[in-house]
């Protein structure tokens, strides 16, 4: 993106032009780039001295969505639904719309003064399961296989504590396998 012209600056690259003074010679005397003098030109051929004016509408972020997905997206409130809802409900009933992403709904919500709160947090688990050992859990695979062959199938158990997470033991054998471990 080139330098910003001033407007005195741009006053006289167009007086210099109407002078009879080349695209090129203008660019090396006020030192911009050539194409930038001959967009001042163009602009106060086609508008004037109006044209002169910055155009400040022209910078910054613009929204690729109209009013209308904007009115779309306030219609759905289902209770406290998020903006991965929102927009899915959007792609699947306006197709042929392009839809804005999860995190430009949540902005537009929060500008709007609309935020929607966080999920609420899970559930903690039961009192019972913080302590060690107080509850096991035993988990079975029968019959997986082992490498990319099925010619060898084992099964193995899986002892667990609840309270730590830790695994306490695990026995794995042979579907024939009848040992006495």
């Amino acid at each position: 993106m080139g330098k910003m012209i001033p407007y005195d600056f741009r006053l006289r690259i167009v007086q210099s032009r109407e002078r009879g003074m080349t695209y090129e010679a203008i660019a090396l005397e006020y030192g911009f780039s050539i194409s930038g003098v001959k967009g001042i030109c163009r602009r106060y051929r086609k508008l004037g001295l109006s044209g002169l004016q910055a155009s400040y509408s022209n910078c910054g972020k613009h929204s690729l969505y109209g009013q209308e997905v904007r009115s779309m997206i306030a219609q759905i409130k289902d209770g406290d639904q998020g903006a991965p809802y929102v927009r899915s409900r959007l792609q699947s009933k306006y197709p042929q719309l392009q839809v804005p992403h999860e995190r430009t709904i949540q902005r537009w919500w929060r500008a709007n003064g609309e935020q929607r709160g966080r999920a609420a947090p899970g559930r903690k688990s039961e009192p019972w399961t913080d302590q060690a050992h107080h509850t096991w859990q035993i988990d079975g695979k029968e019959q997986v296989e082992l490498g990319q062959t099925k010619q060898h199938l084992v099964s193995w158990i899986n002892i667990a504590d609840e309270g730590t997470g830790s695994d306490l033991d695990t026995h794995a054998f042979s579907p024939g396998d009848h040992g006495s471990d």
